[in-house]
Order: C-alpha cells, then sequence, then structure tokens
C-alpha cells in the first residue's frame, strides 16, 4: 500500500475518531432544556435524558444545521467503513495492492451527498407515521419496532443500490453499473440484511431512546460494519484494467 494514501487515510480516520471521542467525552456538558421535544425528564428525576448529553459542538450544530450537519457525519463515518474494508480486503484477502483512494472519496460522498441526507428525510417521515417521541410504554416499543424493521427491509434496497450507482459514476465506471445490477446487486442486499439485523437489537433501542435528531448519527456509527461489507461487496467485481494506447 502506497505510504502516502495510507496516511492520508489514516489521518482522515483520526479526524472522525477524534469528533466521535470528543462527543463521548463531553458527556454532561451541555444544560437541560425541556423545549426540545422529548426533554421532559421522568417524573422527580434531576438528571436529564442520556441523549441531552451529548457534546456541545455537535449538537449546537445539529440545531443550527441538522441537514448539514447529519450528512458530514454521514460522509465521515463511511469514509472511514470503506477504508477498514480496503485495509481488510489488502491484509486479508489479498485482493487489493494499493489502497483505492478515489473509491474512498466515491463512498464517502454518496454517503455525504445522498444516503445520509435521504435519512434525515425518511427519519423524520416515519417518526411522523410511527411517533416514538410523542408516546411512552408500550406503544414506544412497538412504534420502534415498526421503524426498524422498515429501515432494514425496504430502505436496504435503496442504500445498496446508491452505494452501487453512485460510486460507479464518481470512479469512472458508469458502464459496469448494468453488469453489476445483474450480478452484485442481489447478494449486496443480502449482506446488508445480515449486518443490519445483527445489529437489529441496538438500532431497535436506539430508536426508542433517542430522539430523531440523534437517530441519523446513531445509524452512521452502527453502520461502520454496514458500509465496510457492503463497500466490499459492491467493488469486489471492479478490477482495473491496463490501459491501451
Amino acid at each position: 500500500m502506497e505510504p502516502r494514501i495510507r496516511t492520508s487515510f489514516l489521518v482522515f480516520a483520526t479526524v472522525g475518531l477524534l469528533l466521535l471521542i470528543e462527543i463521548a467525552e463531553a458527556l454532561g456538558d451541555i444544560p437541560y432544556s425541556s423545549e426540545v421535544p422529548g426533554a421532559e425528564t421522568p417524573s422527580g428525576s434531576t438528571q436529564p435524558p442520556l441523549w441531552k448529553k451529548i457534546g456541545p459542538v455537535y449538537w449546537s450544530l445539529l440545531q443550527k444545521s441538522p441537514f448539514v450537519t447529519k450528512s458530514l457525519t454521514a460522509g465521515i463515518i463511511a469514509g472511514i467503513g470503506d477504508g477498514l474494508s480496503q485495509l481488510f480486503e489488502y491484509s486479508v484477502f489479498r485482493s487489493l495492492d494499493k489502497f483505492q483512494f478515489r473509491r474512498f472519496l466515491s463512498v464517502a460522498a454518496e454517503s455525504a451527498f445522498f444516503s445520509g441526507p435521504l435519512m434525515h428525510i425518511v427519519y423524520d417521515y416515519l417518526e411522523e407515521l410511527f411517533p416514538i417521541d410523542t408516546v411512552e410504554g408500550q406503544q414506544k416499543w412497538i412504534n420502534s419496532a415498526i421503524q426498524t424493521f422498515l429501515d432494514i427491509a425496504v430502505m436496504n434496497f435503496i442504500w445498496v443500490l446508491s452505494m452501487i450507482v453512485f460510486t460507479a459514476i464518481m470512479e469512472g465506471k458508469m458502464h459496469r453499473i448494468s453488469l453489476e445490477m445483474r450480478t452484485e446487486y442481489i447478494p449486496a442486499v443480502k449482506v446488508a440484511w445480515i449486518s443490519s439485523i445483527v445489529f437489529a437489537p441496538v438500532q431497535l433501542v436506539s430508536f426508542k431512546s433517542l430522539p430523531v435528531e440523534l437517530r441519523v448519527m446513531a445509524m452512521n456509527i452502527q453502520d461502520v460494519v454496514w458500509n465496510a461489507s457492503v463497500s466490499y461487496m459492491a467493488h469486489r467485481s471492479r478490477k482495473d484494467k491496463p490501459k491501451i494506447n
């Protein structure tokens, strides 16, 4: 693997991870406010909900520019997922002889400009259809389960489709889209389902415990494995061919 490219990825991944660490280490730094939906504490409790203990910088950005913040978060974490996938392919499968920086950027861009924004829209819409933040008790679990099921069963078709088409276009391999849709799409969807089902309990609890504003970030973090798996499936048949002058 080329040292310069490897260093570029490590710097990118480190910045992304530091952002997540900053959020985790800033627990409790945000003052409690009941003006945000879902912020009410249980009766007799003096502690704010767990989701209100998020890093102050990220929460501020999320309130000011939710669409942009969620999109950039999705792009950073997706890039980390593809980077891990490429490192795995290089060290275990020996299917890569160098780090594919263009592929890395295309996966990050796909999440930043398509999947991330779409998750923002879809999760808001699901919250309108099956509200979680405004209900209590058993209904909260039921609606969380419905949203989780729809995200896994339905949206994986769209996420995988976008990954294949968007990255093929950005990597200059648009001519391969038809072939990959015939040969790689369904296998990639199955891998996406497996990854999603494995983490379904985590997603269920996240949807039940977090307000809709934070579910995209929660899923982005969870989807590091998903992105690595689907990126591998989407790219495994793409081989660089020598140019003929």
